[in-house]
This record gives C-alpha cells, sequence and structure tokens, in this order.
C-alpha cells in the first residue's frame, strides 16, 4: 500500500500542474489540511484506492483553504473544478458534463 503523504497525493493528483503556482502559505495549509482529512478517512486509505482518494483529498482541501484564504464559496468551486477539467480534457469533457448533469 502507498504511503498517503499529502506531497505525494498531490503529485498523482489532477492539480499537480496548477499547485506549483499557489503561494507557499496556501501550499502548507493545504498539506496541513491533507494531513487532517487522510487521519479522519483513514478507513479509506487501504482499500486499493490511492489514485482515487489522491483526487478527492486534495480537492477538498483545496477548496476549504481557499475559502480559509478568503474566497468565496463559489470562487473556490470554480478554481478546482476548473483545474481539475483543465487537466481532463479542456476540449470537451466539460461540456459533456453539464449536459449529462441535468438528467441525473
Amino acid at each position: 500500500m502507498p504511503q498517503y503523504i499529502p506531497e505525494k497525493l498531490v503529485k498523482v493528483s489532477r492539480y499537480k500542474n496548477f499547485f506549483p503556482t499557489l503561494d507557499e502559505e496556501i501550499k502548507k495549509d493545504i498539506y496541513n489540511r491533507m494531513k487532517s482529512l487522510i487521519e479522519e478517512e483513514k478507513e479509506y486509505c487501504d482499500k486499493g484506492n490511492y489514485k482515487h482518494m489522491a483526487q478527492i483529498l486534495t480537492s477538498i482541501a483545496m477548496y476549504e483553504v481557499f475559502i480559509e484564504h478568503g474566497k468565496s464559496e463559489n470562487e473556490a468551486y470554480d478554481i478546482v473544478s476548473n483545474e481539475m477539467w483543465k487537466f481532463l480534457d479542456p476540449s470537451g469533457m466539460k461540456k459533456l458534463a453539464k449536459k449529462n448533469f441535468f438528467f441525473l
């Protein structure tokens, strides 16, 4: 089982290209929040879902830390979701997701 270390999780997450652009204080706060989340969710951290947890833990920590640093909930959501979509496929995945969202 891979170790659940925030710095390593970020490096395999969809935010690995965006994360280095953040201020050092924000990075530190995200890593600290991820450490707390790892502890809170440790029962899910040993079931062969390392890459999946890397996405979830990084996303949650970034969202919460952006709010702590003065972003509104909408701004924090937009930053996190836009960076995730940029990593996946900026050409069409976001449009497809919005279209299918209405059918849920």
